[in-house]
């Protein structure tokens, strides 16, 4: 730990940095059986660091004995770290996007003893191409999923990177999203002049202990975010099963 925290102080150059480390669980995103995998509620057992550090200076107004004056202070920000010893991931939550893979990299090397220049598994790709034309989501029966929908599509113009343009149908629309694309923008729009950047696909399905008619709501975007936080059985069936067999999510 001690190892970790010189780490720290290196990269964010500032003498202070705490660090407070507990165990927390979530659902598992894999199924298993094994003891070492699941506690007695069947989640994933985690180690999770949170990094408290100082940001850059901050000159600020600040009334001193009733006189405004300016003071400088340096505001505290605060990182988290979590590690699935069974799958061996390691998430990173932190302010910066740009200083998260130097924090995870820290993390490996000192609390888990990987060489500095070891290469970590790529996140999944998700093709959102498969959704430029009309296509049909299979499901099985046994899995008591209803329909499957696209209610979104946000689209990037393919001569430029700085527009973007969105498709949305209500739930209660009688149309697909393709026959509203179509209409809106023209028969061809969709895999001729636009990039597919981000989709929402909702997918309607009955819970084995209840009949009520549920929804789960998927948000992908390209290349490799999702809000898939396999939560609940439906998450993880999505997730594994389903994203790969309609094209979205690469095959296991």
């Amino acid at each position: 730990m001690e190892e970790f925290k010189k780490a720290l102080r290196v990269l964010f150059d500032s003498p202070n940095v705490h660090v407070e480390i507990f165990d927390r669980s979530r659902p598992p995103f894999f199924d298993t059986e094994s003891d070492d995998v699941a506690n007695g509620n069947g989640n994933s057992l985690l180690v999770q660091i949170t990094i408290y550090r100082e940001d850059r200076p901050n000159a600020e107004p600040a009334f001193v004995e009733g006189e405004l004056t300016m003071q400088t202070r340096r505001p505290v920000l605060e990182a988290a770290v979590t590690y699935d010893a069974v799958t061996g991931s390691i998430e990173c939550v932190a302010p910066h996007k740009a200083s998260r893979k130097e924090i995870v990299e820290s993390f490996a090397a000192a609390l888990l003893g990987c060489p500095p220049d070891v290469q970590p598994i790529a996140n999944t790709h998700y093709d959102l191409t498969v959704l430029s034309s009309r296509r049909q989501f299979e499901t099985d029966p046994e899995d008591l999923i209803e329909t499957v929908s696209v209610s979104m599509l946000r689209l990037q113009p393919l001569e430029t990177s700085m527009e973007q343009v969105s498709v949305e149908r209500w739930w209660k629309s009688e149309r697909d999203i393709w026959s509203v694309a179509g209409e809106r923008l023209g028969e061809n729009a969709l895999a001729a002049d636009y990039n597919i950047t981000q989709a929402k696909i909702v997918v309607r399905y009955r819970s084995a202990e209840s009949n009520r008619v549920r929804s789960l709501a998927v948000m992908i975007s390209h290349p490799n975010r999702s809000n898939i936080k396999d939560q609940r059985e439906i998450d993880r069936l999505v997730a594994n099963k389903y994203l790969p067999r309609w094209g979205i999510a690469p095959s296991a």
